[in-house]
């Protein structure tokens, strides 16, 4: 996506109604948000392991204070795989900013499954130790000599980039970052940014769902599939979502699904084809695989996501 329609699309997001943008943790989520507030900083840290609270009080008490640009951060270390205990919060050297460079300090940090899967080594980082993180949204604290466009005190936004983001302050390309609308807290911007990308590109410029389309979103109450369902709904579709909990099936159908398939309790290729009337659907998001083949309609569309 062209990083010039990427704030647009995050006011719209936003405003939009049907979008009502929201964020469930479970017992067994892991969060890792740093927050700045009128000059003060607070870490919040949401971690499933002892070890992990541990560090949150540390983590809490290390950014306690107000900060001025200095060569050193602190910063989420990775150095082996593993569960949360693996985390360390450490300091680490950051730099000025290059030709072309902006230094930013973080706001809100998004966390995505990709975070996970690095940290667990189900994806293998170019090199260890690394930082995790894919997306947030800061305050540009200096800019690298010459630049134009972008200024000390700017709040925007970056995503899909080079990880990194799990910490107090980056270096990033000025190219990479879209201003914030000062109408959008931080916070939800940053929770959106990936996400809100890739909804945008299925339902947008993959296949356009339009009035009238029926649309079947795999996992509907995930990250993604929660803003596929509102969006998707808020375009005039007819949306059948699957989910595998009760709980989930609430939330889907809070976000806009017409039709929830409890996918363990029934078997989902016989529902859709119920819902349907045998026709079959006009697009599929899908993360799930094989069985989605057989309740597509002729000249439909399967999108594999995740």
């Amino acid at each position: 996506m062209e990083l010039s329609r990427v704030s647009p699309l995050l006011s719209r997001l936003v405003a939009a109604p049907r979008l009502l943008l929201r964020r469930r943790f479970t017992q067994n989520s892991t969060l890792f948000l740093l927050h700045n507030s009128n000059n003060k900083s607070k870490v919040t840290l949401l971690l499933k392991h002892k070890q992990s609270k541990a560090l949150a009080t540390k983590a809490a008490a290390a950014a306690a204070e107000t900060r001025t640009p200095t060569n050193m951060v602190k910063a989420i270390r990775v150095y082996e795989h593993g569960g949360p205990e693996v985390l360390k919060w450490e300091d680490v050297e950051i730099g000025e900013p290059g030709e072309g460079e902006i230094r930013v300090r973080n706001k809100a940090i998004g966390l995505n499954f990709i975070d996970v899967y690095y940290r667990k080594g189900v994806y293998k980082p170019a090199k260890m130790p690394f930082t995790p993180g894919m997306e947030a949204v800061g305050e540009v604290v200096a800019v690298g000599p010459g630049l134009t466009g972008r200024t000390v005190g700017d709040i925007v936004a970056y995503a899909g980039g080079a990880m990194g983001s799990y910490a107090e302050e980056q270096i990033l390309p000025a190219n990479k970052v879209v201003p914030v609308p000062s109408s959008i807290d931080p916070v939800i911007a940053a929770s959106i940014m990936l996400k809100g990308m890739t909804a945008q590109f299925l339902l947008r410029r993959c296949f356009k769902v339009e009035p009238g389309h029926t649309v079947l979103i795999q996992a509907a109450a995930g990250g993604v599939g929660s803003l596929l369902c509102q969006w998707a709904n808020a375009l005039g579709a007819t949306v059948i979502g699957t989910v595998s909990t009760k709980e989930k099936a609430a939330q889907a159908k809070d976000d806009g699904c017409h039709h929830v398939i409890l996918y363990k309790e029934e078997d989902f290729v016989v529902r859709v084809n119920e819902i349907t009337s045998g026709n079959g659907v006009d697009v599929v998001y899908d993360s799930v695989g094989k069985d989605t083949f057989q309740v597509i309609s002729e000249y439909s569309l399967l999108m594999i996501d995740g």
